[in-house]
């Protein structure tokens, strides 16, 4: 086991699992039964098992990974949780992954330029989608149309639109607007689109052709994306 694994962002993964963490991940130190508990837990769909296995690899956890069935839907939950207060309490003081975190100044500054890409890629894979499809107007039969949704607080998605904007992969220096998902509903979190075959295929390309660690899922749907915008 590395419990040191983030004290320093010196790799792609490291700087992946960040990203993913910050916008999927739990972490908590809370008093239970008279010990301070400190501990880490990533869940995703089942389909994802692959992931995890990535993540339980790159720290050296020695707990398998558990498998759940969702009280939400029929479908499975896998988790890989780790119990360690030297890695948690990186996580929280040093990059302010917290409960109910919203500030994610303290991670912004600790990730080195050469990462901010695989950080990025990390924010997409845990809580943004991308997707193309066929829209019929007064104007043209059929259109093809492309958008890529990132999701966060306001201050991550203006983190990454100047990222994208500095590397030109933006087709406007105007930022687009960001959105509430539902009024009334989701505290801070915020919604950013992308429009535009052009751009988003630029983007995706961008996060994703040199990659070494991503979500399968995504990464196949992206194939399956720029087969379809070559045709």
């Amino acid at each position: 086991m590395d419990n040191t694994y983030f004290d320093i962002i010196d790799n792609s993964h490291k700087a992946y699992w960040l990203g993913f963490l910050w916008c999927d991940g739990y972490v908590w130190k809370r008093n239970r039964h008279n010990t301070i508990e400190y501990g880490m837990k990533l869940d995703l769909t089942g389909s994802d098992y692959e992931l995890l296995t990535i993540l339980k690899n790159d720290i050296g956890i020695h707990t398998s990974i558990k498998t759940y069935s969702s009280y939400k839907n029929t479908n499975k939950v896998c988790r890989c949780s780790y119990y360690n207060q030297h890695l948690v309490t990186i996580l929280m003081n040093k990059y302010g992954i917290i409960p109910h975190r919203t500030d994610v100044s303290k991670l912004l500054t600790n990730i080195p330029k050469e990462f901010e890409k695989d950080f990025i890629r990390g924010c997409l894979d845990a809580d943004g989608s991308f997707s193309l499809y066929h829209c019929i107007d007064n104007n043209y039969d059929n259109t093809l149309k492309a958008t890529i949704d990132f999701g966060g607080t306001e201050q991550l998605l203006n983190f990454i639109w100047n990222h994208l904007s500095q590397n030109n992969l933006t087709s406007s220096q105007q930022r687009p607007k960001i959105n509430q998902r539902h009024e009334n509903r989701d505290g801070s979190f915020r919604d950013m689109r992308l429009c535009g075959k052009q751009q988003v295929r630029k983007i995706l390309s961008y996060l994703y052709d040199d990659a070494d660690i991503y979500l399968s899922r995504k990464y196949n749907k992206y194939q399956q994306m720029k087969e379809e915008l070559n045709a």
